[in-house]
């Protein structure tokens, strides 16, 4: 059975995120996707999460190509699930985080697999200052 595992904050979730986890079901039986707690998330700016983890988790849950999501820091899913399949946006592709470096050196450890999706990039925080500035 092929897992694939998606990380992100999901703070909010948009039309973005919905392509992206479409794209990443289409690659393996099952598309598990991890929510980052509510610490991780403030690391954004002192207005978030805009929505709790709780709330992230239950949204992504509604989504019908998710399999299953649930909370979680990035590493200690990849290291408890194993995903055949770790899927990331473009942007990890050609902006890549020293956090990303890790979860890419952990997933390659094991034999697993990076994949980038090539949907179009969305912001959730360039989303959210429009709606506040407009606000």
């Amino acid at each position: 059975m092929k897992v694939v595992l998606a990380h992100g904050n999901f703070d909010p979730i948009h039309v973005g995120h919905i392509r992206h986890l479409e794209s990443a079901r289409k690659l393996g039986d099952a598309l598990l996707v991890s929510a980052a707690p509510d610490h991780v998330c403030k690391l954004k700016g002192n207005d978030r999460p805009y929505f709790t983890a709780a709330e992230r988790v239950a949204a992504l849950n509604a989504l019908k190509c998710v399999s299953l999501a649930f909370e979680s820091e990035s590493l200690d899913a990849i290291r408890l699930l194993r995903p055949t399949i770790y899927v990331k946006g473009p942007e990890c592709k050609t902006n890549p985080t020293p956090g990303h470096q890790l979860e890419i050196e952990l997933v390659e450890s094991y034999g697993g697999s990076v994949v980038y999706t090539d949907d179009d990039i969305h912001s959730s925080t360039e989303l959210m200052r429009k709606v506040l500035s407009n606000g």
